[in-house]
């Protein structure tokens, strides 16, 4: 209920006569004394308190107010004891005293009603007063209710149509905000200058606990705030409005004492709660502060509550907006993560196949190059030294031995055994590996970059060393013309481990063929196999490493092998 303030009742009314009057609301247990005015008699000589006063403090009922409340009108002989009961005993005795200076002061009480209920007091205080101006103070208390009720009409269509307006833009904001928050500093400006508040807080529940957090707060500092940042909604005032799902009204008394003190200290004297509800659920509270004392009527509560539904849609809208979302991008990974299983089965049948039919071509080809093998042993007893004999000889002999190795790639490519994991120190086999791949070709220069601190690392000798020849084969194989081949190998600085770099000057890997090196039986060259870097890449997979190609486009090429370091072998090394 909103106290309206009476206007000034003259003394032209009694033009000969001067009395103070005082327009009282009642409030539950209290009366708010709204509006007074103390005549110049009234006064005792005090020119500070003659005149008119808005006041708007709390006071007690007095008999004669129950009795004017309760039957419209009553009349009080000692008006000095009625304001002592009014004001309450820390100020009963100087009040009293003051009132007793004045002179015997009697006193009539009217009551002003609204659609036909009782909304306010009006009481009038003189030394001539009599129990025969009840009739026409009780006629002017008619016509005060009258007019009241006129202007009470023009204020509740003025103000239903300035919330008709307010919700028309709060659901325009809230339609095209793009998130709550774009929403929440028109949305609180609105309730702001619908209800004259100072300022506006919002308060969402959290999920998975039962407390509700501050999101955001409009016209306040975040000291003022800080006894609303978390509130639990069981104990709370917040909780109590969400339970309830009612608007509520409180004053600063109705706290407890430690918010009470705090509200006081930041000029807040009323505080208005309405619960966000979307549905059936509660998301959260609205909180409107006043720096006044307020009552607000059942119109502005009404419209507070229906732009509570809006923060409540646009939270609500939000939130579920946000798990379609997240259900989308989980069903997005999960349909990734199927493509790439799928990929993988189908490559890991490809490769099944591929090897059961490699081991079949090995077994076949072995056989007739062992025939071949013995027979070029014997025919080399019966070559002459002269003649195209020995040419032809070492023709065939080196295309059995380069058949013989493209069966042992195949045998490796088809029955890959599981690595035999030792501490091996990188330098000697890529020393090894290099030397084989090197033997005969003057023309390629090699150099070492092999840091000191490498520390050993756990692998299956032979597969790293194979990995290390076959890298360095590929290397020399891209400078048929002569070039440098540099060897790399230093402690690995985003994990425990070691890198090794095969690099070397040849012509470079176009773009559209390094997605397909490691592709068995892909090759480029006219007497490869296609299975040496798929070796490679397969034997990083089995000691958990991985391979990495960088070939800019200048030339060159490096392959980049990362191997991790176990955990015992990083103890040993410190």
């Amino acid at each position: 209920m909103t106290r309206r303030r009476c206007s000034a009742a003259s003394s032209r009314a009694w033009p000969s006569r001067s009395f103070s009057y005082g327009y009282l609301v009642p409030d539950g247990e209290r009366v708010w004394l709204g509006h007074a005015f103390v005549a110049t008699g009234t006064a005792a000589g005090e020119a500070r308190l003659t005149g008119q006063h808005l006041v708007d403090v709390p006071g007690t009922w007095s008999p004669m107010l129950l009795r004017a409340w309760a039957e419209g009108s009553a009349y009080g002989e000692d008006f000095a004891r009625e304001t002592a009961q009014f004001v309450g005993p820390d100020w009963a005795e100087p009040v009293r005293t003051h009132l007793l200076r004045v002179g015997p002061l009697r006193s009539v009480c009217v009551r002003i009603d609204q659609e036909g209920k009782p909304r306010a007091l009006l009481a009038v205080a003189a030394d001539w007063l009599s129990e025969e101006e009840l009739p026409p103070l009780r006629l002017f208390a008619a016509q005060v209710s009258a007019a009241l009720e006129a202007a009470r009409t023009i204020s509740r269509l003025s103000t239903h149509n300035t919330a008709l307006t307010a919700l028309s833009r709060l659901a325009a904001v809230a339609a095209t905000a793009a998130e709550p928050r774009a929403f929440f500093g028109p949305g609180t400006e609105e309730i702001i200058g619908l209800v004259h508040g100072s300022a506006v807080l919002i308060l969402l529940r959290t999920e998975g606990s039962d407390a509700l957090e501050l999101v955001w707060h409009q016209n306040t500092t975040d000291e003022a705030v800080r006894p609303f940042r978390r509130l639990p909604i069981h104990g709370s005032m917040s909780g109590k409005v969400l339970e309830l799902g009612i608007p509520m009204v409180l004053q600063a008394d109705d706290f407890p004492e430690a918010v009470r003190e705090h509200l006081r200290k930041h000029g807040r004297a009323s505080v208005a709660m309405v619960p966000l509800q979307a549905s059936s659920r509660m998301v959260g509270t609205l909180i409107i502060t006043f720096a006044e004392h307020r009552l607000l009527s059942a119109m502005e509560l009404e419209t507070l509550q229906a732009m509570g539904s809006h923060f409540a849609a646009a939270i609500e809208s939000h939130r579920l907006l946000q798990q379609v979302r997240g259900r989308a991008e989980e069903l997005a990974r999960l349909h990734a993560e199927l493509k790439h299983t799928q990929r993988q089965l189908v490559e890991h049948e490809r490769l099944a196949a591929l090897g059961e039919l490699s081991a079949v071509v090995a077994h076949e080809v072995r056989n007739p190059l062992g025939a071949i093998f013995n027979a070029l042993a014997t025919l080399r007893r019966f070559v002459e030294p002269k003649g195209p004999a020995p040419g032809l000889v070492a023709i065939v002999e080196e295309e059995a031995n380069r058949l013989n190795r493209m069966v042992e790639d195949l045998l490796d490519f088809a029955r890959p055994s599981a690595p035999e994991f030792h501490p091996v120190p990188l330098a000697r086999l890529l020393e090894e590996a290099v030397r084989t791949a090197t033997s005969g070709q003057s023309r390629v220069r090699v150099e070492w970059a092999l840091r000191p601190d490498v520390p050993p690392v756990p692998v299956d000798e032979r597969m790293i060393r194979q990995a290390f020849l076959n890298l360095a084969l590929n290397a020399v194989q891209a400078m048929p013309q002569g070039g440098t081949l540099r060897v790399a190998a230093y402690r690995c600085t985003e994990q425990p481990g070691a890198v090794v770099e095969v690099t070397d000057t040849g012509s470079g890997i176009p773009p559209e063929l390094r997605g397909r090196l490691f592709t068995p039986f892909f090759t480029t060259k006219a007497t490869g196999t296609g299975l040496g870097l798929a070796i490679v890449q397969r034997t990083l997979a089995a000691h958990g490493g991985h391979v990495h190609i960088d070939s800019p486009p200048g030339g060159g090429t490096t392959f980049r092998l990362t191997l991790p370091l176990g955990p015992e072998v990083e103890t040993q090394t410190g």
